[in-house]
């Protein structure tokens, strides 16, 4: 069905503009990739300017909405959360400079979202998962022994984890909280407790969930992350400050 879009009089912002491209692409029942008017047909239908209306494609290309193809045309964008994304981690990082608040908050909406999405995977994983999923715990184990850095392996454990579940937005949120988390790491005050246990957290998920034991992994991994909430307050409960 093709969206009519009635020219729009007198003063026009850009941001309108962008209004009823979205309302055309909903009207019009699109889908990311399929093809937009030229933007002189668009501006013949919107009654306005072709200044205007390439701030506002701009705008709207910015946030995904709108891609464009060089030598093709305009298309919907991927609509993707990727700029959702964006958006909150920089929010987290710019608040990082002042405390470490926003920082525990991330990690309270990232135990409320893996503990309850974990108890969907006990007894579930499939041999190749397992596998998976055994590999980065050794590899924890093995970094963490050595002294090194555990974040990759870290994060690719929890990613393996959560993939099966097919939530792309629990998937995006993870990488948020991953982005952050590397972006401060070494202005993050000193760690209370050796590697090695972090690993051995990970390794008790993965021997519950194959036992089939949802519950049970749900709380190690929400001990695992409730510890690293404490670890960003002192002992008499007040915000620490980052270091540097």
């Amino acid at each position: 069905m093709e969206s009519a879009l009635s020219p729009l009089r007198g003063e026009l912002l850009y941001e309108a503009i962008q209004e009823r491209i979205k309302r055309h692409i909903l009207d019009s029942r699109l889908r990311p990739g399929d093809p937009l008017p030229s933007e002189a047909e668009l501006a013949h239908q919107l009654g306005v300017g072709r200044n205007s209306l390439r701030e506002a494609v701009k705008a709207l290309q910015t946030l995904g909405i709108i891609e464009i193809r060089h030598g093709h045309g305009m298309f919907v964008g991927k609509l993707s959360l990727d700029h959702l994304a964006e958006g909150l981690a920089m929010r987290i990082l710019v608040e990082f400079q002042r405390d470490l608040r926003t920082v525990r908050e991330m990690l309270e909406l990232r135990d409320l979202l893996e503990s309850a999405m974990v108890m969907r995977l006990a007894g579930h994983l499939t041999p190749e998962q397992q596998a998976e999923l055994e590999a980065h715990v050794t590899e924890m184990e093995e970094r963490a022994m050595r002294g090194e850095s555990i974040a990759t392996a870290d994060r690719a454990f929890h990613e393996a984890l959560h993939r099966p579940l097919n939530n792309t937005l629990i998937l995006q949120l993870l990488n948020v909280f991953w982005d952050v988390f590397l972006a401060i790491e070494d202005q993050l005050p000193p760690r209370p407790i050796p590697l090695t246990e972090t690993a051995a957290h990970h390794r008790r998920i993965l021997d519950l969930l194959i036992a089939g034991d949802g519950v049970g992994a749900a709380k190690v991994l929400s001990d695992d992350l409730r510890f690293n909430q404490a670890w960003y307050a002192d002992p008499n409960g007040r915000e620490r400050t980052a270091r540097g």
